[in-house]
């Protein structure tokens, strides 16, 4: 609904402003999906458009941004519906104080994050996760 028309391209920058003028992309047609999108995603979308339009939002899949780098979950928060709980949202969002708390966040999580069960990015994500608190913590 958005691609078709021009109003998002793959990889480009995103105005905010045409995708929130787009009527039909936030009035989906009444089906068995749309209650989904007008309850939970689309909402989302409107968040993420509106705590973000202050900088460059890039359109894309996501393997055009994780494949980048093979420390890009570090850097990188997803916003909305089903967002996976990454380092940097950990911090910066919900204000986990200390490796053991991630930790016990993680392990409380039905559905653990790829970058937890793979042990070489766990680690990765501690050091980068007892950087940023001893970054903070001396500022």
């Amino acid at each position: 609904m958005l691609e078709e028309p021009g109003i998002v391209k793959r990889g480009e920058t995103v105005d905010p402003a045409l995708v929130i003028a787009a009527e039909e992309y936030w009035n989906p047609g009444l089906d068995e999906r749309s209650s989904w999108l007008l309850e939970e995603v689309l909402p989302s979308v409107r968040r993420f458009l509106a705590e973000h339009s202050a900088h460059r939002i890039v359109f894309g899949e996501d393997s055009m941004y994780f494949d980048s780098s093979p420390e890009w979950f570090l850097e990188w928060i997803q916003e909305g519906f089903l967002a996976t709980p990454l380092p940097r949202a950990l911090f910066e969002r919900l204000r986990l104080n200390s490796w053991r708390a991630v930790c016990g966040y993680v392990k409380n999580l039905k559905n653990k994050p790829s970058w937890w069960r793979d042990q070489q990015e766990r680690d990765r994500a501690e050091r980068w996760y007892k950087e940023r608190l001893v970054r903070v913590n001396s500022a």
